[in-house]
């Protein structure tokens, strides 16, 4: 074998470890944003459970409310909703008759109403 080769195979054997690098950088991501889904579904589960608590009614199906919650307002920043779900559960936005994923959406809109209205 002469030089060249040699340094070509140091080259592929660098390229194949720096890519096996990098596939394990990329399923650390995937857990960090799996424990970052995790860690924003309990803060919203906690904060519905107080809705529910407040108000004396249940949702049908909490996880199916915090993954339209998720979806429908993912450029919410958590405490913005946390805040919007306190604010609606205090009655701030009306009476609340029936508890619902609908419900809710209305209170985080009417939330990012007032807070995006500036008064002159």
């Amino acid at each position: 074998s002469n030089g060249n080769g040699t340094i070509k195979k140091i080259t592929l054997n660098q390229m194949k470890m720096e890519n096996q690098q990098l596939l394990k950088q990329n399923s650390l991501n995937k857990s960090l944003k799996q424990l970052e889904a995790t860690e924003l579904e309990d803060n919203l589960k906690a904060s519905l459970v107080v809705v529910m608590q407040r108000l004396d009614m249940e949702f049908s199906n909490v996880n199916a409310t915090i993954y339209d919650i998720v979806n429908e307002f993912h450029y919410l920043k958590l405490r913005d909703v946390i805040q919007a779900l306190r604010s609606g559960s205090l009655g701030n936005y009306g009476r609340t008759y029936k508890l619902s994923t609908q419900e809710v959406c209305i209170w985080i809109r009417k939330f990012t109403d007032t807070k995006n209205t500036f008064t002159i």
